[in-house]
């Protein structure tokens, strides 16, 4: 699992309460896997997502939502899904 990597290592991040939203894109970015690419774009949308939903940008919460992206998706956008039509 290689985006236990960036959310293993590092130093503490500082409070989310008082991280700027760079700080906290920054935090984003460090913990996704070494291989997905457009990082920066992976960190913004995230970002995004968690500024849109209210949740703190904790180091806990972002590599928790690494996990779920890195096992369903492996941070490809639009992954193959292989028997998507007779599932869905």
């Amino acid at each position: 699992m290689s985006w236990m990597t960036g959310c293993a290592s590092g130093p503490p991040a500082p409070s989310a309460a008082g991280m700027t939203p760079e700080q906290s894109r920054n935090l984003i970015e460090h913990s996704l896997p070494a291989a997905a690419e457009d990082r920066p774009g992976w960190a913004a949308d995230m970002y995004a997502a968690f500024s849109v939903l209210g949740l703190d940008t904790t180091r806990e919460n972002v590599c928790a939502v690494v996990a779920v992206i890195e096992q369903e998706s492996g941070f490809r956008v639009d992954p193959v899904i292989a028997g998507l039509p007779t599932i869905a």
